[in-house]
């Protein structure tokens, strides 16, 4: 049965410079907000938000905001098919393809005893404010091994990915990534990319 759980975390942070010549002081603040409520009302529905607001003070004057200083990082519903498979809508950062960062659209997962399978299909957010740019499409496919031992897990993931700008191929890509804490204490993460097609300054490059 689906049990609710809620989780949530402010963060208030601030990080200031100060110098002998008033001029040169500064200030930045930060405000984050994760909030998770897993299966709402014993449900399958679950929301998912991770968000962050930005701001910075010279010489004791604000500087006016705009929504270039607002971050969304996540906000996203997962409907739970089975204990095994699920299902995102919105705006997530996946954990088995951490590299890629947020995606804006659709991804599913299914587990097959120590197998993970998953697709992802969406695009990336704007290079210029963090925004909504659906103009940057992509999808790929990824499959991960875990096992557990008696200090924690490891994770293997290889995916493969298009991502495209306007509708043309930007790039082709396999991505590798591994997450270890089989060690008591000690945590491990390594990821590489190797490009199987990419352009550079409008010119396709077909390069391993």
């Amino acid at each position: 049965k689906f049990k609710q759980t809620i989780y949530g975390r402010i963060k208030l942070s601030a990080y200031s410079n100060f110098s002998d010549n008033f001029n040169n002081d500064n200030q930045r603040f930060r405000y984050t907000l994760n909030f998770n409520a897993n299966n709402i009302a014993n449900s399958a529905t679950s929301l998912e938000t991770y968000v962050a607001f930005s701001h910075r003070m010279y010489n004791g004057t604000a500087v006016p905001s705009s929504l270039s200083d607002l971050k969304l990082y996540a906000l996203a519903l997962r409907y739970d098919l089975s204990k095994n498979t699920h299902f995102w809508l919105g705006r997530k950062i996946n954990k088995r393809i951490a590299n890629l960062g947020a995606v804006d659209g659709f991804q599913a997962e299914t587990t097959l005893k120590n197998f993970i399978f998953g697709a992802v299909v969406g695009s990336r957010p704007s290079y210029v404010d963090y925004g909504f740019d659906f103009n940057l499409f992509e999808f790929g496919v990824y499959a991960a091994h875990e096992i557990s031992g008696a200090f924690g897990m490891m994770e293997n993931t290889f995916s493969i990915f298009e991502q495209k700008n306007n509708g043309n191929t930007d790039r082709r890509f396999m991505y590798f990534q591994h997450a270890n804490s089989l060690a008591n204490n000690l945590y491990a993460f390594a990821s590489f990319e190797v490009d199987m097609y990419r352009r550079e300054n409008g010119v396709p490059i077909n390069d391993l």
